[in-house]
């Protein structure tokens, strides 16, 4: 359950506040495509999310985000908490959404643009969990790619997309609440991923997910009943 949060101790000056939020880099498509992680970073994160998984205890796809977020004993607040000034100020901080620990505080608060379409919310507030539990001190690019697949992972588990034999783009987005574009990204890397050997801990990995998962029953349905992939 999302909690309730009243704005009123957070009405920060607007610098204040500003010098409170990190400085983030936005990366592009471009910047994806240059970036690539050695092979043992990809097994970090995996592991990273199956950690999370575990914290969260989080069973059923697609991933109930906000439920994740509470069982990892993060707050949660969405932008339009906050008045008209703060606003402005994160959003000129990210679109999207921003971490931030406020004074008094032990918990990492999650801000998130409200705004945004809900697919695009759970996938930015997942990028930010990315952050948190892959223990990013500093900005950058490469903290930025992390945390983005960090989020894909999160979402949309390649080795559910394999294990059940699912290559839809559709119903790959549907499945997983998911956007067309982050399905389409997905797919493509499952296709990449058949051309490199797998290390111990990424079947460890494959096999942690398939016995943690299981879809929504009305997903259960199209996955066994009569839908063709």
């Amino acid at each position: 359950m999302q909690e309730q949060y009243s704005p009123s101790p957070f009405a920060l000056a607007d610098q204040s506040f500003l010098a409170a939020l990190p400085k983030r880099n936005i990366v592009t498509d471009e910047d994806l495509a240059k970036i690539k992680l050695p092979g043992f970073r990809y097994d970090e994160i995996h592991q990273a999310v199956l950690r999370m998984y575990e914290k969260a205890d989080a069973r059923i796809i697609p991933l109930q985000v906000l439920d994740v977020v509470s069982g990892l004993g993060c707050s949660i607040i969405p932008y339009r908490s906050f008045g008209p000034r703060v606003h402005n100020v994160l959003l000129q901080a990210s679109p999207d959404a921003v971490t931030a620990q406020f004074l008094g505080s032990t918990r990492s608060a999650i801000l998130y643009n409200d705004r945004q379409p809900a697919t695009r919310i759970n996938f930015s507030i997942l990028h930010e969990i990315g952050h948190i539990e892959l223990g990013h001190k500093e900005q950058s690019q490469l903290a930025e790619v992390e945390a983005n697949h960090f989020a894909a992972v999160a979402l949309c588990p390649l080795d559910l997309l394999e294990h059940y034999h699912i290559s839809n783009p559709q119903k790959v987005a549907e499945l997983f609440d998911i956007s067309d574009e982050c399905a389409r990204h997905r797919l493509c890397a499952l296709n990449n991923s058949r051309n490199v050997p797998h290390s111990s801990s990424r079947i460890k990995f494959r096999r942690a997910i398939i016995e943690r998962f299981q879809f929504k029953r009305t997903a259960q349905i199209d996955l066994f009943g009569d839908y063709v992939f």
